[in-house]
């Protein structure tokens, strides 16, 4: 039912930006969070997203996320031959344009009952349970619409709510 939720939340998201250019992203990733990466991507895609899969074709104004956890940030410290273009690409995000490059945190989750949408925080996906309700949130951000815009608000304290009714007492880590 959450589910059910969140896709008629997003059909109204889409229907808001129809006119506007599809929202292009890379998904930078270890080995380890592969298994995340495939859950994350095609929901992403299913959102209208653009994924773009080749490193190279990555533009300035494409976003890029992140995995942030312990793994990647040692690799991201001493990367493999393979790693080397999202180092690289990630340092040049940070320097030219840092506002496009979005942390996915995927450990430290917190206890469910202290969920607050008025101090949710961008990318905290540490929550498996929470996962749709965060998942639309980050489709608001990379479809640049303010988490507090005036159309999205009541359908994201519905979302919410009915996580809090069905979800929220279940165990909350996140495997990667």
């Amino acid at each position: 039912k959450l589910r059910s939720t969140y896709e008629q939340y997003l059909s109204r998201v889409k229907g808001y930006r129809r006119n506007w250019a599809t929202p292009r992203c890379y998904v930078s990733y270890t080995p380890a969070q592969e298994s995340y990466a495939q859950k994350l991507i095609p929901d992403l895609q299913d959102a209208g997203i653009y994924i773009v899969m080749d490193i190279e074709r990555v533009q300035l104004s494409d976003y890029v996320l992140i995995f942030d956890t312990l793994s990647y940030r040692a690799l991201y410290k001493a990367p493999t031959l393979a790693f080397s273009p999202d180092v690289k690409l990630i340092k040049n995000r940070l320097a030219k344009n840092k506002h496009h490059l979005l942390a996915i945190k995927l450990e430290g989750g917190g206890i469910a009952s202290q969920h607050d949408l008025r101090v949710y925080k961008p990318g905290d996906f540490s929550d498996a349970t929470h996962y749709p309700v965060n998942l639309s949130n980050l489709v608001l951000g990379l479809y640049a619409i303010p988490l507090n815009h005036a159309s999205f608000k009541p359908l994201r304290k519905s979302l919410h709510i009915q996580w809090e009714h069905t979800l929220c007492h279940l165990p909350t880590e996140v495997t990667t």
